[in-house]
């Protein structure tokens, strides 16, 4: 990480420009949500198993790799 930061210091112009403030960071494509419509017919027309992570997704956010990963050894039932 030492030898990244001394290649991102050199990479600093003189005067306080940096090339990474010329780069774009808005993200290509749109953002879109689900309506209260769509979200209630994907729970709906779900099998059982998928409506559970369905679910999971629209209440936290989480990606589908990092909801496949939850065990429930990791959670606390006492927890709120």
């Amino acid at each position: 990480m030492s030898a990244f930061r001394a290649v991102a210091r050199r990479a600093m112009v003189p005067g306080g420009d940096s090339p990474r403030n010329r780069v774009n960071s808005k993200p290509n494509g749109r953002v879109r949500y689900l309506t209260a419509v769509e979200r209630e017919a994907l729970i709906r027309e779900a099998n059982a198993t998928l409506r559970l992570y369905i679910v999971a997704a629209l209440q936290t956010g989480a990606r589908r790799s990092e909801l496949i990963r939850l065990r429930w050894k990791g959670t606390s039932r006492h927890a709120r």
